[in-house]
C-alpha cells in the first residue's frame, strides 16, 4: 500500500512548534514547510524476524484494550 507522508524540508533555521489548544479546534503551527512523499507501507506485525528497537528503530508489543468496536463512534 502506498501512503503520502509529509517530511520537514531542511532549512538553515530550526523549526519551532507552537502548541495550540486540543480538540476540534487544534491546529498545527510550525515554522517550516513540508514536502509530501509517497512511501510503501507494510504490516510490520507480519515481519520475520520481528522488528527490534536496535535494528529497525521500533518494536511492537501486544496491548490490551477495553474498546470492543473501534468503528463505533
Amino acid at each position: 500500500m502506498q501512503a503520502a507522508v509529509r517530511y520537514l524540508i531542511p532549512t538553515a533555521e530550526k523549526p519551532i512548534y507552537l502548541a495550540s489548544l486540543g480538540g476540534a479546534d487544534a491546529q498545527l503551527s510550525i515554522s517550516t514547510e513540508f514536502a509530501e512523499h509517497s512511501v510503501e507501507m507494510h504490516d510490520a506485525r507480519q515481519f520475520q524476524p520481528v522488528p527490534d528497537l536496535d535494528r529497525e528503530g521500533f518494536a511492537l508489543f501486544p496491548q490490551a484494550t477495553a474498546i470492543q468496536d473501534f468503528y463505533d463512534y
